[in-house]
């Protein structure tokens, strides 16, 4: 079922709202809030801040570097980062830098 023009500005109006809270830990240097957290303080679920932060990602306005416990989140018109340690990678992101190589 085609999601409605309401449907539509309320799912960009969220993904504005996690763009804004990713970008304010980048600048401030603090660690990504997880999905869960921010959808605590959206009122809505982890898997809607998931759509958002793909969604952001494909539209090339952040990077998102997964590790195990972490994730960093580089706003691309800025450079700014979360924090974060890097370290050994996601398992999903190992699986496709072995299927890459």
């Amino acid at each position: 079922m085609p999601a409605s023009q309401e449907q539509r500005e309320h799912s960009l109006d969220r993904t504005a709202k996690v763009f804004e809270i990713v970008k304010r830990a980048a600048e401030m240097g603090e660690p990504c809030p997880t999905n869960k957290v921010m959808a605590e303080r959206l009122g809505c679920s982890s898997v809607r801040i998931s759509d958002s932060i793909s969604f952001l990602h494909a539209a090339g306005m952040i990077e998102v570097r997964r590790m195990r416990s972490t994730r960093i989140v580089t706003i691309c018109a800025s450079g700014l980062s979360t924090a974060g340690k890097p370290g050994k990678p996601h398992w999903s992101a190992q699986q496709n830098m072995a299927r890459a190589a």
